[in-house]
């Protein structure tokens, strides 16, 4: 099963006090994976970020929708071109 959680990075065995939103598998999948680049300052920070929402939905396969990126259903007008389904234009995915 796929999780999606906010962790705090780490550097040298140490919490660094930035946070990230992840997803990791309890099965084969491994991870954790992180959604994004950015060194969120708060754990609600790390859980609103849009591109991490998209990176995460791609990583486990669930892809976000627009009321789960924009919060609220605000009209999407990115470069996806797509049908209410934030399928990924983020064509990295971090390991760490």
């Amino acid at each position: 099963m796929w999780i999606q959680s906010v962790l705090e990075i780490m550097r040298d065995g140490k919490g660094i006090g930035k946070y990230r939103l992840t997803a990791r598998s309890d099965e084969d999948g491994g991870g954790p994976y992180g959604g994004c680049e950015h060194e969120h300052d708060t754990r609600e920070e790390a859980e609103d970020c849009v591109e991490a929402r998209i990176e995460c939905g791609k990583i486990t396969g669930f892809p976000a929708t627009c009321d789960e990126v924009h919060d609220g259903g605000t009209k999407c007008e990115n470069r996806l071109g797509h049908d209410g389904v934030h399928r990924g234009s983020f064509d990295q995915t971090v390991e760490w």
